[in-house]
């Protein structure tokens, strides 16, 4: 049972209600929500040690742990989607270095996150050395079901609409190899799939190394089959192709199949970016501000209304784990 301020608690793990939003979407007549057992007037009060209250980690975040954002109100989920090693954890890792410092294309203002220990662990790898080592490392999973959810909330105070609102976005962190396999059978993917059925806007990314080494021709293929996959899941909702570290040099007749590839599916070219020649390309920062300008829009993702939207995770939560 997680007490609460309010005298009441609810008997269900990680909910919060009704100090904050209930995780099943109704406050009012849960069956949950429970006065709490009084206590024998002789039990010595327990002591509890800093940080012991707080009910998440700082790392990223699981479909449980996520209930802690959605309590907030309904979060702006971000995909970013491509095949393994094409820089999916260094754009969010150049997010958020910008981001903590108020950089960026729109003018939103950084306004917290339960992810900062997440956040970190990626970002060190991009700072000067002996810290960094130059990129993050291959992203993992312990667990197929579900990506890593990396958050951050942002209020825009000169928006007259938005004032000192917070809107809060959860980024997914997924391996690479998901997708592949996505792409090709979706039923032996459900994290590929979770992300493809939750997620607001979707980030693509083509491998630049891949499709100018010898296995170019095979490397586009499958970025053909990913978006295919990706163009269908989408429903409508907006995808943003990124064709990562242009700077290395793809052939041309590479870089013109995959634009003729995203301008069919997604109507339009690759956004071209490089960590190492912005001058002739795109910041590595600019596509994450894209996605969450994108996923800001008023079209949610195919879970629809932001009441459904916690109803439908909590289901999904119920299968998971309990």
């Amino acid at each position: 049972m997680t007490a609460t301020a309010g005298g009441v608690a609810c008997s269900r793990e990680n909910c919060y209600a009704p100090d904050t939003g209930c995780i099943l979407g109704n406050v009012a007549g849960c069956e949950h929500l429970t006065a709490p057992v009084p206590r024998a007037a002789s039990a010595p009060e327990q002591e509890v040690a800093p940080g012991q209250r707080l009910p998440w980690s700082g790392l990223a975040l699981g479909l449980t742990d996520a209930f802690s954002v959605a309590a907030l109100g309904r979060p702006h989920v971000i995909g970013v989607v491509g095949a393994a090693g094409s820089g999916k954890t260094t754009l969010l890792a150049a997010h958020w270095i910008a981001a903590r410092r108020g950089l960026g294309v729109f003018s939103r203002s950084f306004a917290g996150s339960y992810t900062l220990m997440g956040w970190q662990h990626i970002a060190r790898h991009l700072q000067w050395q002996p810290v960094g080592s130059g990129f993050p490392p291959h992203t993992s999973s312990s667990d197929d079901r579900s990506p890593a959810l990396l958050h951050v909330a942002y209020s825009n105070p000169k928006a007259p609409a938005d004032g000192a609102r917070r809107r809060h976005v959860l980024l997914t962190d997924a391996p690479g190899e998901w997708f592949s396999r996505w792409a090709e059978e979706p039923a032996l993917a459900e994290g590929a799939q979770w992300v493809a059925d939750h997620a607001d806007a979707f980030l693509l990314l083509a491998d630049g190394d891949a499709l100018r080494g010898e296995e170019r021709g095979q490397a586009r293929a499958n970025y053909q089959s990913l978006a295919i996959r990706l163009k269908t899941a989408a429903t409508g909702r907006p995808v943003i192709p990124v064709l990562a570290k242009a700077d290395v040099g793809v052939p041309e007749n590479i870089r013109e199949a995959i634009d003729k590839v995203n301008r069919k599916y997604f109507g339009a070219e690759a956004l071209r970016v490089s960590a190492h020649d912005p001058g002739n390309f795109a910041s590595i920062v600019e596509p994450i501000d894209l996605a969450i300008d994108a996923a800001f829009r008023a079209r949610y993702a195919s879970t629809g209304e932001p009441g459904r939207w916690m109803r439908q995770m909590a289901v999904h939560l119920r299968g998971v784990r309990r």
